[in-house]
């Protein structure tokens, strides 16, 4: 009986009985071991394979290696880091503002990041006769945020990263140089013209990066709590 030989991409070559080849897996047995023990073997680890009646099989660079992950899919985020800038705003634009965003990927599965808002938002009277009524009085406020969000990312799909998890920052209030808002339109009696007022943040929020190759792609954030209850944005992984 004439002999097969496989060719392995480590050079070396197999003289074999191919019994079968599907779509993944080479199984065969040994050269004048008709009876002995079943061999498989990954199309990944193989060239090609010339049969005993002179035909060819060439695997190369046309089956991925199962043992090696796929490229577009996120095998973990450890030692990524992602970039945002985004824009979001409250319930009826109530708060508005840009997001920047910087996420390091500390494990597999968890990132610690930095973020900053600049924005407006209602005064504080403004904010309580707005969530009872639905509308404002109108006064607005320049507001900055800084904070820290810790991000829980939940496993892998191809090319899609969903995360959810807190933001803790401080809101920096001021209405002395908003254009937007004269002084007069603030209704908050405790702010003054020219006043600023600190107070503390606390935002639960999930969201996922849409990418459009290795690096680029797009972002969805919806929260509760402060700065933003929704924040769509462009997103850069290092």
């Amino acid at each position: 009986m004439g002999q097969d030989v496989i060719y392995l991409k480590n050079g070396k070559t197999i003289n074999a009985q191919v019994i079968e080849v599907d779509g993944s897996d080479v199984k065969y047995r040994k050269f004048q071991s008709e009876d002995g023990r079943l061999y498989i073997l990954n199309k990944g680890d193989l060239k090609g394979i010339r049969y005993q009646n002179g035909t060819a099989d060439k695997f190369e660079n046309k089956v991925a290696d199962k043992n090696k992950p796929d490229q577009n899919i996120p095998t973990g985020i450890k030692g990524q880091l992602v970039a945002t800038v985004g824009y979001g705003g409250g319930l009826f634009l109530d708060a508005r503002g840009y997001n920047c965003m910087a996420d390091y990927g500390l494990a597999k599965k968890f990132s610690l990041g930095l973020a900053y808002t600049h924005g407006t938002s209602l005064s504080v009277d403004d904010q309580i006769s707005g969530f009872i009524g639905f509308f404002g009085t109108g006064g607005m406020l320049t507001r900055d945020n800084i904070g820290i969000r810790a991000l829980f990312h939940f496993g892998k799909l191809k090319n899609i990263d969903f995360y959810g998890g807190p933001r803790v920052g401080l809101s920096f209030f001021s209405n002395g140089n908003n254009p937007i808002a004269p002084s007069n339109t603030v209704t908050s009696s405790n702010i003054s013209e020219t006043s600023n007022t600190v107070a503390p943040s606390i935002q639960g929020l999930m969201g996922a990066r849409f990418y459009i190759d290795n690096n680029f792609g797009f972002n969805f954030e919806a929260a509760i709590g402060s700065p933003y209850m929704a924040s769509i944005g462009a997103n850069y992984k290092f």
